[in-house]
């Protein structure tokens, strides 16, 4: 399999579908930016030495693979979909590390630490994928899963917290 296909060179791509749109469509923008949260969370996963925020991180980005495949697929019989209990699980976890941070003083100026920088980093790339998101679900002409648009929402609540925590 060659790494270049020259298929993209003017301006265009695939998405899962085998549509293909301009590169710089609302679709392909919202599952890149995902793509882009991905990789700040590797970044941000190399840095904590704090197994149990590790292993969380590790799950979620491997869960943002389920969140591109969606974001890519115009198909809505996906076998793999964010589902309720998705977004359950990181409603337990903000409330299980919530509990260990003062949120008296929660705007704070990222920085305090390697690790919360990273996650803060993170927790705005997720912000913008957000926006992608629900841009595309305005524009496009299906609705998206609203499991997954509660999930991203949840998510950038889930990484500020976090970056409390490894700050504290």
């Amino acid at each position: 399999m060659n790494i270049y296909t020259r298929r993209g060179d003017q301006g265009k791509t695939d998405l899962f579908s085998g549509e293909r749109v301009k590169k710089y469509n609302v679709q392909v923008e919202a599952y890149g930016v995902v793509d882009e949260l991905n990789s700040c969370l590797g970044i941000a996963r190399s840095k904590i030495s704090e197994a149990e925020i590790y292993r969380l991180l590790k799950n979620i980005q491997q869960k943002l693979f389920v969140v591109g495949s969606e974001l890519a697929n115009r198909n809505k019989n996906l076998k793999n979909k964010i589902e309720n209990t998705d977004v359950s699980k990181l409603e337990a976890k903000i409330d299980f590390f919530k509990k260990k941070v003062d949120l008296q003083n929660s705007f704070s100026v990222p920085g305090d630490s390697e690790q919360g920088s990273y996650l803060d980093l993170a927790r705005t790339v997720c912000r913008r994928a957000e926006r992608r998101i629900f841009e595309l679900n305005d524009l496009e002409d299906y609705e998206l899963n609203k499991y997954l648009l509660e999930y991203i929402n949840r998510l950038s609540d889930l990484l500020f917290i976090l970056s409390k925590v490894v700050d504290s």
